[in-house]
């Protein structure tokens, strides 16, 4: 039961990402069609990262940073100067943990924890 539950919330997908994901390369198509490549590479890496996740009930920690890559690509693009976020430890395959572990945390810090103010992440 306690499995379905966790399947189920990880099922799920925000459409309100989805759709300014897609506005956002939109926009930038107009202006930089390589970098508009590039960003529906990540989207389309996030949604499969989705329906990996969706399935197994352990990933990497490599599989979770590169979803969590991906994510932060497609928002930094459409909040350029609000968030800064660096990475300095290496990632490892030979860690596994529920998926979505980080994702979600990322996640809901841009929606939820710093609001208006600008987010400064630095991950050691």
């Amino acid at each position: 039961m306690r499995d379905a539950k966790i399947k189920s919330l990880q099922a799920q997908i925000n459409p309100h990402f989805f759709f300014n994901a897609i506005n956002t390369i939109s926009a930038v198509l107009r202006r930089n069609q390589d970098k508009a490549r590039e960003l529906l590479l990540q989207l389309s890496n996030y949604f499969r990262a989705n329906l990996i996740g969706a399935r197994e009930t352990e990933i990497t920690l490599g599989q979770e940073r590169r979803q969590v890559d991906a994510y932060l690509e497609l928002e930094q693009i459409r909040f350029p100067q609000k968030y800064k976020i660096a990475f300095d430890q290496q990632v490892t395959d030979s860690v596994c943990l529920p998926p979505f572990t980080i994702q979600v945390l990322v996640e809901n810090a841009f929606k939820h924890a710093f609001g208006a103010r600008r987010l400064i992440i630095m991950c050691e």
